[in-house]
């Protein structure tokens, strides 16, 4: 495996500084996490999550990692029980893990945004991106994690459901409060 950053968490970590705590790098709980998926999940991914730790990226999207690595915190960071709509193939142009190749939640935003890894291939790392908004509506993105994201900031395959001034001019990640998750859903 690649210790060193991708060019695109390199460029994140230049526009969002250094992370205002450190230590949130514990091996262990992506072992439990991908335990309980059953796959590996995406190396940018998990290395920016250690870094900055769960919370949010320009109160954009929220993103969430585990920080118990027991089976109830796992269960509800990647259930997909209570939203009825993703059993519905007229809604969902997509099937949900655990079916083979379904997706697998990473984050979401408090204006109904949900987001997505799409697990195609055996390469974690150069899996796409899919984002859910509030009116139903599917866009798909390049990976990887890290990648999407800066192109949310910078483009070029900028998302068009941001809108125009999404995220702000000074780019920030705010950690999750020691109280507990933050997140909307």
């Amino acid at each position: 495996m690649n210790d060193q950053p991708t060019p695109a968490a390199a460029r994140l970590r230049e526009l969002l500084g250094e992370p205002p705590c450190w230590g949130w790098a514990r091996p262990q709980l992506w072992e439990a996490a991908e335990e309980h998926l059953g796959l590996a999940l995406p190396t940018d991914y998990k290395a920016f999550l250690d870094l900055y730790g769960p919370g949010s990226f320009d109160e954009l999207f929220w993103l969430v990692r585990p920080v118990e690595g027991a089976r109830a915190e796992l269960e509800q960071i990647w259930s997909t029980s209570g939203r009825p709509h993703l059993d519905d193939p007229e809604r969902t142009p997509f099937p949900f893990h655990p079916h083979p190749g379904g997706l697998i939640q990473w984050g979401g935003g408090g204006d109904g945004t949900t987001c997505y890894f799409l697990p195609e291939g055996d390469d974690p790392d150069d899996w796409r991106v899919v984002v859910e908004t509030e009116e139903g509506k599917w866009h798909e993105a390049p990976g990887p994690f890290t990648e999407f994201l800066l192109s949310c900031v910078e483009g070029p395959h900028r998302p068009s459901f941001l809108g125009r001034y999404r995220p702000g001019p000074t780019l920030r990640y705010l950690p999750e409060s020691e109280d507990g998750p933050d997140h909307p859903w």
